[in-house]
């Protein structure tokens, strides 16, 4: 079998890469060859199912933010702009525009230009089809929208500077709006320049984005005319419901709206009317750790001291609202970090008492959304490890049908660090136990969460991180 190269020269040798030299470049970033060893035809289609792109090695050095993982992923964002660019030109549509070689040569210019490419050789016949083709195959496989939008944009993002003037194209673009929303939410202050853009967007559509709120949230916090903008729509007759999501993201950096808020959203919190649900995640990150706010929030807990609210009215039966207040409430007080002792004895016995009923929040474990929730805490968490070490051997008594790896669990210790250390020796019981920890390699370099092993290195490493 042909020798795959090392993925950091890999990815040198794409960011380098010549327009002609792109799509083989690319295929470095991919396994290109079969299991048993026989070259792959990476321009089929069917292919791509067993023929991933080199994700975890990718991902592992973007992880470390350095100049050639900002480099890399300035050269996805650099072709996908100069192809949507070229393609633009060459079609009305989904019409082909005819075109002759000056102008398409012209358009292709332009193009390469948007993209920072600055090849200078754009009158050579020979350099039109191999921008195309370099648009394709190999590299059409490694520049997917979420490939760029969803991993490697979250990773680095905040490197990444493309100008004010490339940024607006690109949110102009349905192909590229997630991308230029994902680089706003990383940006923080640099995206207060997109402030009138990302309302209109926001106003303008019935369903937002997590980048779309993630984008408003950094393009509001700690400023006064992005503040400004949200407290209007919040007092309008009938709220936007970004808004909620927006102040979440934000918290208390309100630029000294934030008792103007609190007072704002407490009546909606009291009242908990069937058809308006309470915007108990926005109420807890912005009066984060004030005590009139965690007694609100304690009210919706069993432990709080006082019965569930239950709306009237029509509900479905899987939505069951007295377990979705609890659990919105439990994390609502996760917010309070810097109050463990108020909060963590609720989010314990959330464990314990909570009853997920949204199989959305599931895909971690049983357990998500509470040890999503007591993983805010870190290493102020640890009181609740005798719960969590209970719940482990539950798991491992369960049938091999039933026993989906606990990544709810394994996180939370691992968001722990050294406090989880009475934890390791189970944990390496378990991995020898698992017939499936050698099968998880693939994930290991992506998330700790994803393997016994990785887990109890983590958390050696901040036992070690302490002692020196």
């Amino acid at each position: 079998m042909p020798e795959v190269p090392p993925i950091r020269e890999a990815m040198q040798a794409f960011v380098v890469a010549t327009p002609a030299e792109a799509s083989r470049a690319a295929a470095g970033l991919q396994e290109p060859f079969g299991p048993s060893g026989e070259p792959l035809r990476l321009e089929e289609d069917e292919v791509g199912s067993y023929n991933p792109p080199r994700v975890p090695e990718i991902l592992a050095v973007l992880e470390g933010a350095d100049g050639l993982a900002v480099a890399f992923v300035q050269r996805l964002l650099d072709w996908r702009i100069a192809h949507s660019a070229y393609m633009e030109g060459k079609f009305v549509g989904t019409t082909p525009v005819a075109h002759s070689k000056e102008e398409l040569s012209k358009k292709l210019e332009l193009a390469v230009v948007s993209a920072g490419l600055r090849e200078r050789r754009v009158a050579d016949e020979a350099f039109r089809p191999a921008v195309l083709e370099s648009c394709g195959g190999n590299l059409k496989r490694i520049t997917r929208p979420p490939w760029v939008a969803f991993m490697c944009l979250q990773k680095v993002g905040r490197h990444v500077h493309l100008g004010r003037k490339r940024l607006s194209w690109m949110l102009e673009r349905e192909a590229h709006k997630g991308e230029a929303l994902a680089l706003l939410a990383a940006s923080g202050p640099g995206a207060r320049n997109f402030l009138s853009a990302l309302l209109r967007l926001a106003d303008g559509t019935r369903w937002e984005s997590q980048h779309l709120i993630g984008a408003l949230a950094a393009a509001t916090a700690d400023s006064p005319e992005g503040v400004a903008e949200l407290w209007e729509r919040c007092r309008a007759d009938k709220p936007p419901s970004y808004v909620f999501g927006v102040l979440e993201l934000v918290g208390p950096h309100l630029a000294g709206r934030k008792d103007d808020l609190i007072a704002w959203l407490e009546p909606q919190v009291r009242a908990c009317e069937l058809g308006k649900w309470p915007p108990l995640h926005a109420y807890g990150s912005v009066g984060r750790d004030l005590p009139q706010v965690i007694d609100t929030l304690m009210t919706f807990c069993p432990e709080g001291g006082a019965d569930v609210p239950e709306p009237s009215g029509h509900w479905a039966d899987n939505q069951r609202p007295e377990m979705a207040l609890y659990g919105d409430a439990l994390e609502a007080l996760s917010f309070s970090s810097a109050s463990p002792d108020r909060v963590l004895p609720l989010l314990v016995h959330g464990l314990r008492r909570f009853q997920e009923y949204d199989p959305d929040i599931t895909y971690r474990g049983d357990h998500q959304r509470v040890c999503s929730a007591l993983e805010r805490l870190g290493a102020a968490a640890g009181p609740a490890l005798p719960e969590v070490l209970r719940l482990l051997e539950e798991h491992r008594h369960k049938s091999p049908e039933d026993r989906e790896f606990p990544a709810d669990l394994v996180g939370l210790l691992v968001a722990m660090g050294g406090a989880a250390a009475p934890a390791l020796p189970r944990l390496d019981e378990l991995s020898r136990e698992d017939d499936e920890e050698e099968d998880r390699e693939i994930l290991v370099l992506l998330e700790p969460d994803r393997s016994w092993m990785m887990a109890a290195r983590s958390i050696r490493a901040a036992v070690e991180a302490v002692r020196k």
